[in-house]
């Protein structure tokens, strides 16, 4: 019985160590179809399966907020998100918990601001069946 006790102590002991060991590498996520492109702060639905990121050129003049799909074991290609334009810098996608709002900030005019602008404002949509609603600015954070 000591025998079995210390074997399983053992076998927990490498598991400790093993998972100790890979956690916190850094990992290429969906190369060439994400990953290797102008890309950053990406935020995921509860379920995993749809990626909202950013994407800017090399002179960061142009930020778009971008969408991709996990079907199976593969991501799709990525496209404009509906709520992101082009035409305004959107940036930093943040989807709440329960999957029920999606958060960004972006320069886009509202009452009040400039149509030109260089700073940013806080965002939010509500989910609407597969998509969102218009964005609207968020007045106590603005």
């Amino acid at each position: 019985m000591a025998k079995l006790r210390r074997c399983v102590c053992l076998l927990m002991a490498l598991a400790v160590v093993a998972s100790a060991q890979t956690r916190g590498k850094a990992q290429v996520f969906a190369p060439g179809v994400i990953s290797g492109k102008d890309v950053f702060g990406i935020a995921f639905t509860p379920d995993g399966k749809t990626a909202f990121f950013c994407q800017t050129d090399p002179e960061i003049k142009h930020i778009q907020i971008l969408e991709s799909h996990l079907s199976g074991t593969t991501w799709s290609e990525p496209k404009a998100a509906s709520f992101s334009s082009g035409t305004y810098r959107d940036i930093d996608p943040l989807v709440t918990p329960d999957g029920k709002h999606l958060i960004l900030q972006s320069n886009r005019p509202f009452a009040g601001k400039a149509e030109s602008r260089t700073d940013f404002d806080v965002y939010v949509m509500d989910r609407k069946g597969s998509d969102w609603s218009d964005p609207r600015p968020l007045a106590e954070l603005n």
